[in-house]
């Protein structure tokens, strides 16, 4: 299981821009790859949707 924390965790509101893109992409298939390096910050988690 992968899951990747955007703002809006704990108290803060997620922000605007971010939920209305992520309600425009539900529905549509996409790759979540969770794999991260947070010493070096060369690599960070991501989320894939074809457009």
């Amino acid at each position: 299981l992968t899951l990747i924390l955007t703002e809006g965790f704990g108290v803060n509101p997620i922000p605007v821009e971010t939920f209305t893109a992520f309600r425009e992409l539900s529905g549509k298939l996409a790759c979540i790859d969770g794999t991260t390096h947070i010493r070096s910050r060369s690599l960070r988690p991501e989320i894939i949707v074809p457009l």
